[in-house]
């Protein structure tokens, strides 16, 4: 399947995000991709705009410094954009698996979901989680 060319835009758009903002860790550049009326829906505590976001990214920096965060597998349609994601932390042995789903519009992100837990020990079947 192609994706036209505002898709691929807005694919670029956030994989750069979370390459140069959530991998390393760098809240100073967010205003750089996220709208000014930014709508926040994560299960992770964080308030509804760029503040918040930039807590959050602050909390990581000063915490999770030599967290491992790979981008496992991507789709787009339209303004939609989901990754899945796989973080192994070196506090954690257990490494924690999210999906996390961005709305772009005019060439920023403008709303955030996500779901995570953590990557079971055992599975009833042998496919692997991703």
């Amino acid at each position: 399947m192609s994706r036209t060319e505002q898709e691929q835009k807005n694919l670029d758009l956030c994989v750069e995000f979370y390459e140069k903002v959530i991998c390393e860790k760098n809240p100073r550049i967010i205003k750089n991709y996220i709208a000014d009326r930014y709508i926040q829906h994560s299960s992770i505590p964080m308030a509804d705009d760029y503040e918040g976001v930039f807590n959050f990214i602050s909390h990581l920096e000063q915490n999770q410094k030599n967290a491992n965060v790979l981008i496992r597998d991507v789709f787009v349609d339209g303004d939609n954009v989901i990754f899945f994601v796989r973080v192994e932390e070196e506090d954690n042995p257990t490494p924690r698996l999210y999906v996390d789903r961005f709305r772009v519009e005019n060439g920023r992100i403008a709303e955030h979901w996500d779901i995570g837990q953590d990557l079971p020990a055992d599975l009833p079947h042998g496919n692997g989680v991703w």
